[in-house]
């Protein structure tokens, strides 16, 4: 059963001229009780802004967020600072999203009182001892600032603030992207080990392809604010449907260089996320786009088991593998 479900989900930005940036483009997900679903996509693809609009750090132009059956978007004031406490997000920049000038004690126990959840004094500062040895902190990390701490260190504390209210649902927005690999793998540990704990459903924004194999049991594709493609993580990085999900996965470094991919180079450049679009996002970059597809709502369709599609030729031979094999 889906612990979060967002429906129609839709985001633009104030652009240049007075125009439109459309930044989240009629989103549905659902993302089930326990489970850890990977968000893949190129830059500017609306990952993060879809990450925040999940947990009300924006406001939707029209659609629904729903968790565990009560409906969010709607949720102002104090209703929505109560609600917070079921759902987090852990930043991508650590530092960046630490107060430098609060110590590590006070940015930890914020969220409770921020949340109501506050208790006595000395309840909240056990609860943020008790959440900082929970993610490999001690107690002598309590009175440090964020720059007395390593870049590992300065996320734990992000993901500490994340934890301390019990939630339910985490958005990770690229949380290892400035660690370096052995810290990043560490980190990767600690998630694991606390959604297998605290029986936690994350959403995993990522561009490192080989972490969201390792880490997610369903992965979702995205292009200029759309979903693609989303299904099993293996079936989805092995068997990818959509042109661009096999563009995106031949452009990862693959773990063994004897084993790329070949490249599927998009001819042409991405649409302006300004212009309304009617049809698939990709047409005039796409090798096997015909007039239908400018012409046509693309919506999500099964392709396999659990495994859907915004394609009207998914799968279809792109004509440049071979190409790329005799070269």
């Amino acid at each position: 059963m889906p612990v979060l479900v967002a429906e129609d989900l839709r985001r633009t930005f104030p652009g240049p001229g007075g125009s439109k940036v459309c930044a989240v483009d009629g989103v549905d997900l659902a993302v089930a009780e326990g489970e850890t679903l990977g968000l893949i996509g190129e830059s500017g693809s609306g990952k993060s802004t879809l990450g925040r609009l999940l947990v009300r750090l924006l406001d939707a132009d029209r659609g629904t967020v729903t968790l565990d059956g009560h409906e969010l978007t709607s949720l102002r004031g104090a209703r929505l600072r109560r609600s917070r406490r079921d759902f987090q997000i852990v930043f991508q920049e650590p530092f960046a999203s630490l107060n430098p000038r609060l110590k590590v004690g006070a940015i930890v126990e914020e969220p409770l009182l921020v949340n109501g959840k506050s208790g006595t004094k000395a309840e909240r500062r056990q609860r943020v001892l008790d959440t900082l040895a929970d993610v490999g902190l001690s107690e002598e990390h309590y009175d440090r600032r964020p720059a007395d701490l390593s870049g590992g260190q300065q996320q734990r504390v992000g993901i500490a603030r994340a934890l301390v209210t019990g939630p339910r649902f985490v958005v990770l927005d690229e949380p290892t992207s400035s660690l370096d690999l052995t810290v990043r793998a560490e980190v990767l540990q600690l998630l694991a080990r606390l959604q297998h704990d605290r029986g936690l459903t994350f959403l995993f924004i990522s561009h490192d392809i080989h972490t969201v194999r390792r880490l997610c049991s369903r992965t979702a594709v995205m292009y200029l604010g759309r979903i693609v493609e989303i299904g099993p993580t293996e079936s989805v990085l092995a068997h990818p449907q959509h042109p661009y999900t096999k563009a995106l996965l031949s452009a990862a470094l693959p773990v063994d260089p004897g084993h790329r991919l070949p490249h599927l180079p998009l001819a042409g450049d991405p649409p302006k996320p300004t212009a309304h679009r009617v049809g698939c996002a990709l047409v005039g970059r796409c090798p096997i786009a015909t007039d239908e597809c400018a012409a046509t709502e693309v919506p999500l369709r099964p392709v396999a088991a659990a495994h859907e599609v915004a394609c009207l030729h998914a799968g279809q031979d792109l004509g440049i593998e071979a190409k790329e094999a005799q070269a």
